[in-house]
């Protein structure tokens, strides 16, 4: 019997890297060719936060490993298999861990904690989405708008071609650059993580931590850059991004001009 609970907690065969799209044959916590985190162990860590799993960073990790080994999609799959100690990827577990995912699949699995979509994977599922270009040349907008009432009838066919063209208007410009957007997006997504103590709640972004952010550029024209790409992300994940709109970001912005050029400055004294 051991064998059909271990299947129930292996229901994938390869991975999706979030970031290149590329599949590998199993599950690794970095994918080998851009080395970004796989948005589904990203969840997996999200849920855990969401259900009270609480251990150091680095026993995450491990604990991000046994999950990886057993191929576990989602945690509320461990609830009513058994003693997890049977399986081999646990093995490296503190008793007290193993205790802990067993109480957070129970809290999932019995309603005591929704989880939501996490901020990554909400927004890698929206950057994502294909971009479908509506044909109009030669037409105008009234001419197309016949057309497709013509075309969608229905209440859910109507809304379904909204949202469609919701995505067309905001990705339609960027074809080429989802690399860009994406890694703007998830510097800001990591900063709000790890040092502003805000996982599940990175977008939208706060004034003090856009500031706080801004201080890791050495280039205004890059900081400006990535602050767009976050103020789409921002849009893409359904949230206001005011914050990035506040008079006090262009002072961040004049310090990281000031600053370059005066390490500019330092050099060439330097130099001479």
């Amino acid at each position: 019997m051991l064998w059909l609970l271990y299947a129930r907690v292996r229901p994938l065969s390869h991975e999706i890297c979030s970031d290149c799209l590329c599949a590998h044959s199993a599950w690794l916590r970095m994918c080998e060719r851009v080395g970004h985190l796989h948005s589904r162990m990203e969840q997996l860590e999200h849920e855990l936060h969401c259900a009270g799993f609480t251990v150091e960073s680095e026993r995450m990790e491990v604990v991000l490993q046994a999950l990886q080994l057993e191929s576990v999609s989602a945690i509320v799959h461990l609830h009513g298999i058994g003693s997890l100690s049977e399986f081999e990827g646990f093995d490296r577990l503190y008793p007290g861990e193993v205790q802990q995912l067993v109480e957070c699949a129970f809290k999932i699995a019995t309603g005591a904690v929704v989880i939501t979509e996490s901020v990554r994977a909400k927004f890698d599922r929206a950057s994502n989405q294909i971009v479908e270009h509506l044909n109009v040349t030669g037409r105008g907008p009234q001419d197309v708008a016949t057309t497709l009432k013509r075309k969608y009838t229905d209440a859910a066919s109507k809304a379904a071609w909204v949202r469609q063209a919701r995505t067309n208007a905001l990705l339609g410009s960027c074809p080429k650059s989802k690399a860009s957007l994406r890694c703007g997006a998830r510097n800001y997504i990591s900063f709000a993580e790890d040092m502003l103590d805000m996982p599940g709640r990175e977008l939208p972004p706060t004034v003090d931590g856009l500031l706080a952010w801004s201080t890791t550029f050495r280039c205004n024209k890059t900081f400006s850059n990535y602050l767009i790409h976050v103020r789409l992300a921002c849009v893409l994940s359904g949230v206001q991004c005011d914050a990035a709109g506040d008079p006090v970001i262009k002072r961040a912005k004049a310090t990281i001009r000031k600053e370059k050029n005066v390490h500019i400055a330092a050099k060439d004294v330097g130099e001479t």
